[in-house]
């Protein structure tokens, strides 16, 4: 809810949402009442006369506008925006600097009148469960998460230019810029990660598949271990790539990062300790299968890697060094794999004693001769000695 006092404000948050990207309609807010400000709540876009230019006279959506919705000063919560009807957009935005929230739009298709800017601000999140369609592109902007949980049929490609795109649905080709991230666990067609961009599968956990992926040197994986028991996207990240893994503009000046870490549950993203790690025994992983590998001029996977455990605990707590892991080419399965190599055990203080007082019976045996029958130390462990 806005209050009067902040009206003005958000009037110039408005008016600033869409710098830099071209509306072809009017800005219209999410508005659920009357009162001063632009109220947020659930609705029916379509049905409900909830859209606003200045906060406090509602009106019907019209065709072809940009969609606002600003989200709440305090206590942020949950809206569900239920299309009623195919609709056509200009651009859509969430939340704004000073507010935020979370949505859920489900219901009928949006349709894009040109290549358009889903923004999605810092604190808020997006979740788009309806399909987004039309011969246009999108541009993901904001540092807010959006999620596409649709089957999208818009054909263009879709820039990743800030914040955090899961896609658990599908959509069509992907560029990942730098500072942004790509998620999810649905499907994408081919995919570019320039230098700086983040890929992590899953919005926890999850097995996220590509047509193809192009990694500059310089990228970020981020893959996250709940189970090792388990398999690839249930217990642990991994990613499918269709066609070709391209890593031939990655050197070993200019590596790949990658972060590994533990969830403490499969189902959120909250760090903590892996509730299946045998850190005593070695294990392996599949972080991607593909169809074709490219090193370029690299003669092999092993220089091109970078690995970081910052996060990373065993079901103990005890943190788990990156020194014990390394990513090899699996050639007869077609996968990269994460291999973890136990550490050696050092001696413990039982052996290291035990070890010394036989010493010390050695050198009583050089001096004196026993026997069994008058030495006081047991026969088998005096033969033994």
């Amino acid at each position: 809810m806005t209050s009067p006092r902040a009206f003005l404000l958000y009037g110039l948050i408005v008016s600033f949402v869409h710098v830099g990207a071209a509306a072809l309609g009017a800005v219209a807010n999410w508005d659920t009442s009357t009162a001063a400000g632009y109220q947020a709540g659930s609705g029916t876009w379509g049905t409900d006369s909830f859209w606003s230019t200045n906060g406090t006279t509602l009106s019907p959506w019209v065709s072809g506008d940009t969609a606002v919705f600003q989200g709440r000063w305090t206590n942020p919560g949950t809206d569900t925006i239920t299309i009623s009807s195919a609709l056509t957009i200009a651009h859509l935005t969430f939340g704004t600097t000073v507010t935020t929230n979370k949505w859920n739009l489900l219901g009928s298709a949006l349709r894009l009148s040109a290549n358009a800017t889903f923004t999605v601000n810092v604190g808020s999140m997006a979740s788009l469960a309806n399909q987004v369609s039309g011969n246009f592109g999108v541009s993901k902007a904001g540092a807010g998460i959006l999620a596409f949980d649709g089957l999208n049929a818009y054909t263009g490609m879709t820039t990743v230019q800030a914040g955090t795109l899961l896609v658990n649905g599908s959509i069509n080709a992907v560029s990942v810029q730098a500072g942004a991230r790509l998620g999810g666990g649905g499907s994408v067609g081919a995919t570019t990660l320039a230098n700086g961009a983040t890929l992590g599968p899953g919005a926890s956990l999850g097995l996220l598949s590509l047509a193809s992926l192009s990694v500059a040197g310089g990228s970020n994986l981020a893959f996250e271990i709940h189970d090792a028991g388990r398999g690839r996207g249930v217990g642990y990240d991994s990613a499918s790539v269709m066609g070709s893994l391209d890593l031939s503009a990655v050197t070993p000046a200019n590596r790949i990062r990658l972060n590994l870490s533990t969830l403490a549950h499969p189902l959120n993203t909250v760090p903590g300790h892996a509730a299946v790690f045998p850190s005593g025994s070695n294990q392996s992983f599949t972080l991607f299968t593909y169809g074709a590998l490219n090193l370029g001029s690299n003669p092999s996977i092993f220089d091109l890697f970078t690995l970081t455990t910052t996060g990373f605990t065993d079901p103990t707590g005890a943190a788990v060094s990156a020194d014990y892991f390394r990513v090899v080419n699996d050639v007869d399965s077609s996968s990269l794999m994460l291999i973890y190599t136990a550490p050696i055990p050092e001696p413990s203080t039982y052996g290291i004693a035990l070890g010394a007082l036989g010493l010390a019976l050695a050198a009583v045996r050089r001096r004196r001769p026993w026997s069994d029958a008058n030495s006081g130390v047991p026969g088998g462990l005096q033969r033994a000695l």
